[in-house]
C-alpha cells in the first residue's frame, strides 16, 4: 500500500512488454555473395545492352565499298550520296558484345537458385508426408485394423522411383537446354538446394 508520504518515482522507465521477436532468417555469406554477383551480372548486362544499342559508328568515306546488304540500312539525310554525314549501326564489340552473355549468366543463376530452393522445400515436405503415411500404415497393420500387402507396396514404390528418375532426367535436360549458361545454372541449383 502506498502512503501519501511515499514519493512517487516518475523518473524510472517503465519496462515495455517484450514483444516476441521472430527469428531472422539470413542467408549464409557465400549464398549472399553469389546472389549479389548474379544481380550485378544482370544489371551490368542490361546497362551494357542499353548503352551499346545507342552507339553508332561514323559512315565510311565516300567511295568505300559497303558490305553486301548494308546499302539499304544506311540512310542519307538531305542531298545525294556523301553530301551529309551518315551513320551505320555499330558492330557488337567491347561491352556490347558481353552484355547478352552477362545478362543470361546472371538470369540463369537466379532461375536455377529458385528451382533448387523449391526442390529442397518440396523434398522436405514430401519426406514428411511419406513418413507419416508409412507410420500410420504400419501402426494400422500392427493393431490389425488393416492388412498391408507389402510386396505390392514395394512394386508400386519401385515403379514410382523409376518414373521419378526418368522425369528428373527430362527435367535436367530441359534445364540445361533452356538455361543459356548451364555452368552458372548448375551452381545456382546446388546453392538453392544446399541448406547451409
Amino acid at each position: 500500500m502506498m502512503l501519501m508520504s511515499d514519493p512517487m518515482k516518475f523518473d524510472e522507465p517503465v519496462p515495455a512488454a517484450a514483444a516476441p521477436s521472430k527469428p531472422r532468417v539470413s542467408l549464409p555469406r557465400w549464398k549472399a555473395v553469389l546472389i549479389l554477383a548474379a544481380a550485378m551480372l544482370v544489371l551490368l548486362g542490361a546497362v551494357f545492352s542499353l548503352v551499346g544499342s545507342d552507339a553508332a559508328a561514323p559512315a565510311p568515306a565516300p567511295g568505300t565499298q559497303l558490305p553486301s546488304g548494308a546499302a539499304g540500312l544506311v540512310g542519307s539525310q538531305g542531298g545525294g550520296p556523301g553530301t551529309s554525314p551518315r551513320t551505320v549501326p555499330a558492330e557488337p564489340g567491347g561491352s556490347a558484345a558481353w552484355s547478352g552473355g552477362m545478362l543470361r549468366m546472371g538470369f540463369s543463376f537466379f532461375v536455377a537458385f529458385a528451382v533448387g530452393y523449391l526442390m529442397r522445400v518440396f523434398v522436405r515436405i514430401s519426406l514428411i508426408i511419406v513418413g507419416a503415411i508409412v507410420l500410420v500404415l504400419t501402426w494400422f497393420s500392427y493393431i490389425g485394423f488393416i492388412t498391408v500387402n507389402w510386396q505390392e507396396m514395394e512394386v508400386a514404390f519401385n515403379s514410382f522411383v523409376d518414373r521419378i528418375g526418368t522425369d528428373f532426367d527430362e527435367f535436367r535436360t530441359m534445364l540445361t537446354g533452356s538455361l543459356p549458361q548451364a555452368g552458372l545454372g548448375a551452381l545456382g541449383l546446388v546453392a538453392g538446394f544446399k541448406k547451409r
